[in-house]
């Protein structure tokens, strides 16, 4: 069930931050709601005597009423002597549980009266009070305390229950309330056919279907169709208990260790649910905790937004670069006709004003080759931001962040200097360049984003590669291309098969690359195009990234396709002269082209 996967979560994360890995946890699901038959709880009784004979247990956490009720009545003959350390127990069961020895526990109180004010001072029109709940021992007994409670409100509100209805009658009844009414939702375990029920699946169909708002008293319903209410923290339930189990293992007595739990309810709302009932955020009362909060427009686009402003500011200066160039070419050309001098003077400008023009044609790939270090910087505050905030704050980690967003800020000045080299007609910075230590420093700059993927880089370099002859930070952007490529092929797979291998080798002739991935794959159809400027196989990308890297490879005399892998997955070749082929200077800039093309 979603709230012993909830529990289980919060009491594993306390042993990890209490006692670290020096704890030895076994987990036992009773499921005594719906084989609660007392031949079942003997065959329970043996199994776990003869599991736990020969074991030391140091304390007992048992979870939610059957397992705290079972683990009283047969502490005895199954954990003799065992501390206990007892999980969402109710105020009454907790009670019962604290007169006996050596028990202590975390309890919870449904706070049925904030969730009602809640509710009805967010939909003030209700006039009707629905209730709906199963008929499980659980269910009765949290439907016992609600019908207790709910005579308070019978003269401002018509009370209603709908107990243990079959799934079907259930949600036919529920479709025809009067939208003015608030639905309160109990557990639903089981109905009166004998059906066993999930109360979030049952919250999520009631939903569904109701004309009405829907409320409720656990976290774990959050976010399933209920708008909120004063909920239990069900993860912090589970993380109290191991902090509390926590200070039993390390020598305190449970009976000095007060009952904990009761006042930890939290007013929570789903903000999706708050506006499809046309309920103002601004209503919810003070200290409420909104969730499920959808990013405004800016805060979901605004880097595509800056990049497109970037980009409509550029190519205007360019346009205007263009008109300007236009004007001087038609002032050039009546220059000619009247002196010879003046003539060649006018085509020496006209030459330099045609090479600064002729970077408005890169002018996307621009924008988008200085996007990606940036992007880079920012993943990488937000990485340093995240060190920070952990307790202690991990110094190295951070440490190591913001050098790479000083790389990151290094590799984009880098770029933007190639881009008004080519305006001043400067020659690219082409030398010997050792492939292996390009390779490593790309691998260090995507290490911490592969490492939040969860994706394994394999290294594969060839310790004896020559040298090649090229342009460092163009070289670096294809690998870093292709590595961008290959996590994103990867992000839908699981977790075992996030694996790239980067690979170097040589012959007498070139130097290959080869970027490995264990992704989904390209189709026959897609290797043949994948190459081509605004061709992208990824939703939301714009298909420029292995244009461009094809543009730089081929600019430095080399070559690069991409195989389908046997095994799953793609390969990517980028094949280099080795530098004593192509001499010490590589191929000129007049041989440079970059496509207006980007990442797949």
């Amino acid at each position: 069930m979603p709230v012993n996967i909830d529990r289980d979560r919060g009491l594993r994360r306390a042993f990890a931050e209490e006692l670290g890995p020096n704890v030895d946890l076994d987990i036992e699901y009773l499921d005594l709601s719906r084989y609660g038959d007392d031949e079942y709880v003997r065959d329970w009784i043996i199994l776990l005597q003869k599991k736990y004979a020969d074991r030391q247990v140091d304390v007992v956490i048992p979870v939610a009423a059957d397992a705290i009720e079972f683990t009283l009545a047969h502490r005895s003959v199954v954990f003799p002597d065992a501390p206990i350390v007892f999980c969402s127990a109710g105020v009454n069961l907790a009670n019962v549980a604290t007169s006996e020895p050596n028990v202590t526990g975390v309890a919870y109180r449904l706070d049925f009266d904030e969730t009602l004010r809640a509710a009805l001072h967010l939909y003030p029109q209700a006039d009707h009070l629905l209730v709906i709940g199963g008929v499980s021992d659980q269910d009765n007994r949290i439907h016992a305390l609600a019908e207790s409670f709910a005579t308070q409100y019978e003269q401002a509100l018509q009370v209603d229950f709908l107990v243990g209805l079959p799934m079907a009658e259930l949600l036919d009844r529920v479709a025809n309330v009067d939208p003015q009414t608030v639905v309160l939702m109990l557990t639903y375990n089981k109905d009166t056919s004998g059906n066993n029920y999930v109360t979030r699946d049952v919250v999520e169909k009631v939903s569904g279907v109701c004309p009405a708002p829907v409320f409720g008293l656990w976290d774990s319903l959050l976010g399933h169709g209920i708008v909120g209410g004063s909920l239990i923290e069900v993860e912090a339930q589970g993380e109290l208990a191991g902090r509390m189990a926590a200070r039993v293992l390390r020598g305190e007595r449970p009976s000095e260790i007060p009952v904990a739990g009761l006042d930890a309810n939290q007013l929570m709302f789903d903000v999706r649910q708050l506006r499809r009932w046309g309920i103002r955020e601004d209503s919810l009362p003070d200290g409420s905790i909104r969730r499920f909060r959808e990013p405004s427009n800016w805060e979901r686009y605004g880097w595509l937004i800056v990049a497109t402003g970037t980009i409509v500011l550029l190519q205007s200066g360019l346009i205007a670069i263009l008109l300007v160039n236009r004007f001087r070419r038609r002032r050039a050309e009546q220059a000619l006709e009247a002196n010879q001098d003046v003539t060649r003077r006018q085509r020496d400008e006209l030459a330099r004003v045609n090479r600064v023009a002729t970077v408005g044609e890169f002018s996307t790939s621009i924008a988008h080759e200085v996007n990606q270090p940036l992007s880079a910087i920012v993943s990488n505050a937000q990485a340093a931001l995240r060190l920070l905030r952990q307790s202690p704050p991990d110094t190295e980690e951070v440490a190591a962040a913001l050098q790479d967003i000083a790389n990151d800020g290094n590799r984009a000045a880098g770029i933007l200097s190639r881009v008004r080299s080519l305006a001043r007609k400067e020659q690219p910075t082409k030398m010997p360049l050792d492939l292996n230590e390009v390779v490593r420093e790309v691998l260090r700059l995507a290490a911490p984003d592969t490492e939040n993927r969860g994706i394994i880089i394999h290294e594969e370099l060839d310790g004896s590669l020559p040298a090649v002859t090229g342009d460092k930070i163009e070289l670096q952007q294809v690998i870093l291309n292709l590595l961008i490529n290959a996590t994103q092929a990867m992000q839908d797979v699981d977790l075992q098969s996030r694996q790239i291998t980067v690979r170097t080798t040589h012959d007498t002739a070139s130097v290959e690359l080869e970027v490995e991935d264990r992704g989904i794959g390209l189709a026959d159809d897609q290797l043949t195009q994948i190459f081509n400027a605004f061709y992208t196989t990824r939703p939301g990308g714009i298909g420029m990234g292995l244009s461009i890297s094809q543009s730089i490879v081929e600019s430095h005399g080399g070559k690069i396709w991409a195989t389908q892998n046997v095994d799953g997955g793609a390969t990517f070749h980028v094949s280099l002269p080795a530098a004593s082929i192509i001499g010490s200077n590589g191929p000129g800039l007049e041989n440079l082209a970059i496509n207006p093309g980007g990442s797949s």
